[in-house]
C-alpha cells in the first residue's frame, strides 16, 4: 500500500527504539502516514506545530500513540496539556508500568485507550483501523 498526503496520520511517541520501529513499520504497511517521535518533548513540539504554534506548520494527527514513561515529558502529561488546548483526536496510551491512578488519568483525557505492554503491533493496528473507520463515518 502506498501512503499519500491525505492518508490517516498516526503520531507514535515511544522512546524504546525497537518498539517504535516495529510500530512504525506495521502502521506504514497498513497504509498510514506515520510520524515517529522519540520522547515527550518531540510529541509536545509536534502537537504544537500541528496547531500552527511556530514558524513551521505540520498536518494535524488523526491518531496519537504515546508511551507514558519517556525522557523529558511523559506522554500522559503532554496529552493532558494538549487536550486542555483543544486536541481532539483519539489517543492510545501505552505503558509497561501500570499504577492504580493510571486508568483514571487516561479516562480523564477522553477518547483514549490504555494498553499495558507488551502489546502486539497488530493489536495496535486494529485500534487505529477502528478509529479510522469511525472518523470516516463521521
Amino acid at each position: 500500500m502506498t501512503v499519500d498526503e491525505r492518508a490517516f496520520r498516526v503520531a507514535v511517541a515511544e522512546d524504546d527504539e525497537d518498539q517504535r520501529e516495529a510500530l512504525v513499520m506495521r502502521l506504514e504497511q497498513e497504509g498510514y502516514r506515520v510520524i515517529a517521535l522519540e520522547d515527550g518533548y518531540e510529541l509536545l513540539d509536534y502537537v504544537r506545530l500541528s496547531r500552527g504554534e511556530g514558524i513551521l506548520t505540520v498536518a494535524k494527527p488523526d491518531f496519537i500513540i504515546a508511551d507514558v514513561r519517556m525522557p523529558g515529558r511523559t506522554g500522559l502529561d503532554v496529552l493532558d496539556e494538549a487536550r486542555r488546548e483543544g486536541l481532539v483526536c483519539p489517543v492510545l496510551i501505552l505503558t509497561g508500568y501500570d499504577t492504580p491512578d493510571l486508568p483514571t488519568r487516561v479516562d480523564a483525557l477522553g477518547n483514549a485507550v490504555l494498553l499495558i505492554k507488551p502489546v502486539a503491533p497488530g493489536r495496535i493496528a486494529e485500534l487505529v483501523a477502528t478509529a479510522r473507520s469511525r472518523s470516516s463515518a463521521a
